[in-house]
């Protein structure tokens, strides 16, 4: 659960690689379709589109983590489509 000072939409569904994370340094942690870890990569953000290409090319990954790289804390989401 996030709080947030203002009311908000909420979360949405989108079809690119949120912007306001492009160019920030995040570990993308992949998950199998009964939850598990099965891998993950720490990337720059420079090119995140090919790092989850890369993980997504594992055809075990069915979800991908965005977690932030020192806590861990975890942001967003990537989902096969």
């Amino acid at each position: 659960m996030f709080a947030h000072a203002a009311e908000c939409a909420g979360p949405h569904d989108v079809t690119a690689y949120p912007s306001q994370w492009r160019g920030r340094e995040q570990v993308l942690r992949a998950y199998d379709s009964r939850g598990r870890i099965v891998g993950g990569r720490r990337h720059d953000g420079g090119d995140p589109e090919a790092v989850v290409a890369e993980l997504f090319a594992d055809p075990a990954v069915d979800l991908l983590h965005s977690r932030n790289v020192v806590y861990g804390c975890w942001m967003f989401a990537v989902v096969r489509s």
